[in-house]
């Protein structure tokens, strides 16, 4: 168990974190959520032993005596453009974590493999794309044997839409191992479905901690969100948008029922293109305004396509269905 009591952090004039205390059980995983400035990566540095508390402690109660013998992989928000290539920056690390290089050389070859990064092991990193730097970043933080504890700031970062997903099942398999891991991310809803806890920061303060409930599904293990909680973040915000796309797939259409942002996903609607008089599913997706960024982002990088955005009221937002001229205003956007 990890125990956190009354962890104070200042920077100069600079209060980040304010008296934060929390416990953690053994192999629970946590999304950390908040606005930038919340005090969410110096706290995960502070697990990490990367920064110490101005007030406080941080105590982990596992058994272990020496820190050597617990296993931190960390993945920092960002990842520099060493002037060095994938393999030789890996067999580094394994080597510093006292690993033999036949071990390292199996590790690297199953991880790199898994992001499509064989073709660029022997490159210089100082060229690579952000996207490129985030999967060396993740591949170093699980190079060793599976983590005790995985920490990732930010892991989405610069990534493709294949590299979430296949983060988000990696995840999923090393917690089911019973690796903990603790994750702080903006864009959260590839994670929810690997998070079994979610707190909130603001201006260094706790604000929220919740437990989700995790099932089973045909689809694999998913996120279920309350409708209490849906209908908690509506009365928060005074008006919603209406979304109305098309060549939403079963994934997407999973991943958009579970954002926390939407309050209502209606069925497929069909309607007929104005050039080839071809029907085409729609659907309908009713989201929060401060959410609406979030979402079109998601349907876009799913491979979706947006037909409209129409801003309507957090009273009618559950009672209206599309407008009875929304067909001719898609039918002509389309």
């Amino acid at each position: 168990m990890l125990t956190i009591e009354r962890v104070h952090k200042r920077y100069d004039v600079s209060h980040v974190l304010k008296g934060i205390s929390m416990e953690v059980p053994r192999g629970q995983s946590i999304l950390f959520r908040g606005e930038n400035g919340s005090g969410k990566s110096t706290l995960l540095r502070m697990i990490c032993g990367l920064l110490r508390p101005t007030s406080g402690r941080v105590r982990w109660m596992d058994g272990l005596e020496k820190e050597d013998q617990r296993t931190i992989g960390y993945v920092p928000e960002r990842f520099p453009q060493l002037n060095m290539s994938p393999y030789e920056y890996l067999m580094a690390m394994g080597r510093i974590q006292r690993m033999s290089d036949r071990d390292i050389q199996g590790r690297m070859d199953e991880l790199l493999g898994l992001f499509r990064m064989e073709p660029y092991r022997d490159q210089r990193m100082n060229g690579f794309s952000k996207g490129m730097l985030q999967k060396v970043n993740l591949v170093q933080a699980m190079l060793l044997r599976k983590p005790d504890l995985l920490v990732l700031d930010e892991p989405l970062s610069g990534l493709d839409m294949d590299a979430q997903r296949k983060l988000q099942q990696l995840l999923m398999e090393l917690h089911s191992e019973g690796t903990a891991l603790m994750m702080v991310c903006h864009e959260s809803d590839l994670l929810d479905s690997a998070a079994e806890r979610i707190i909130t920061l603001e201006r260094g303060l706790i604000v929220g901690d919740e437990l989700v409930t995790v099932s089973e599904s045909v689809c694999g293990t998913e996120r279920i969100e309350s409708v209490e909680r849906k209908e908690k973040l509506l009365r928060m915000e005074s008006a919603c948008a209406r979304i109305v796309c098309c060549r939403v797939g079963e994934e997407l259409r999973r991943l958009l029922d579970a954002h926390e942002g939407v309050v209502m996903l209606e069925s497929y609607e069909e309607g007929e293109e104005c050039e080839t008089h071809c029907k085409t599913h729609y659907i309908s997706i009713e989201v929060l305004t401060s959410a609406s960024d979030g979402v079109l982002r998601l349907i876009l990088e799913g491979a979706g396509s947006v037909m409209s955005v129409q801003q309507i009221s957090a009273d009618s937002a559950r009672s209206t269905g599309i407008m009875e001229n929304e067909e001719d205003e898609l039918c002509a956007s389309h």
